[in-house]
């Protein structure tokens, strides 16, 4: 099977939760917008209003260090809810909301997605150096990505058999 050999980057760039959204993720609470799922995900470990409208508005370089530098505002209910933060971003990328990113991610099937890293996340991702890793937002991604399949397939069966 084919896979994603260099990570998120090149032809699978717009795998990245860095890649720009076309309809940005909308947060009632803080009232603010993310234009991308990093942003979206970096917010959600805090519940302070003000530092999420501040991460909305940060470049994308440089945020993943803004928030180790925020690290002791980070909520401490944080690691129960970082996979379904993750999940809510995600499903809203891979959405009608997003239908160019939608179309490439449809487009992939049949690739296994794995997000390697050269910074050593294990738990998202996949070391490159070690090829150690959990590689969940390659699985979740995958996950979204059969979903659509599932009714694109349904859809294309129901069309062919009612003509």
């Amino acid at each position: 099977m084919k896979e994603t050999s260099n990570g998120f980057r090149g032809e699978y760039d717009f795998l990245s939760n860095f890649y720009p959204l076309e309809t940005p993720l909308y947060d009632a609470k803080a009232d603010v917008w993310y234009p991308t799922v990093e942003h979206f995900y970096q917010a959600m470990k805090f519940d302070n209003v003000q530092i999420r409208q501040a991460l909305a508005k940060h470049p994308a370089k440089g945020l993943k260090r803004v928030v180790v530098n925020l690290k002791s505002y980070i909520s401490p209910h944080w690691k129960h809810r970082r996979e379904s933060a993750m999940a809510i971003g995600l499903n809203r990328k891979y959405s009608q909301e997003n239908p160019t990113i939608l179309k490439k991610l449809v487009d992939t099937e049949g690739v296994k997605l794995v997000e390697y890293n050269t910074w050593g996340d294990e738990y998202w991702g996949v070391n490159i150096n070690t090829k150690q890793g959990q590689n969940r937002l390659g699985e979740m991604i995958e996950n979204i990505r059969n979903k659509h399949l599932d009714v694109l397939i349904g859809l294309d069966y129901i069309l062919r058999n009612n003509n």
